[in-house]
């Protein structure tokens, strides 16, 4: 009984090991699985072209930092995606876009910033 309690609690730390180790990349994943969803959003809006292209731009931006390894906070990015959603729940108005542009370059600005983690 002993034996199994001992087994079973080193199988939870080194699953919480690995967490730990992987955690940048199950965070970069999620946030990667957000801006594409926002892409999805925005190429069906019915709005002009170039506000969408401008949106997407932003989007490619952000990939691309995330791409070099820039690592945005958990409860930082959590903001910025919560008011991006909120936005397009019910399909994107045009003042939205401008709140959503907005949204995208405070979450680059926050990625391209130099890190003290």
């Amino acid at each position: 009984m002993v034996a199994r309690i001992r087994t079973i609690g080193l199988g939870l730390l080194l699953a919480l090991v690995v967490v730990i180790a992987q955690w940048p990349s199950l965070i970069t994943f999620g946030i990667q699985h957000d801006l594409h969803e926002y892409a999805i959003a925005i190429r069906s809006c019915n709005q002009f072209l170039e506000d969408k292209e401008r949106l997407l731009d932003l989007i490619d931006a952000v990939e691309s930092q995330l791409e070099n390894g820039a690592m945005p906070s958990m409860f930082g990015w959590t903001a910025h995606n919560d008011a991006i959603r909120a936005m397009l729940d019910d399909g994107i108005t045009p003042d939205e876009i401008r709140l959503i542009e907005r949204e995208l370059q405070k979450a680059e600005r926050e990625l391209t910033r130099p890190s003290v983690r």
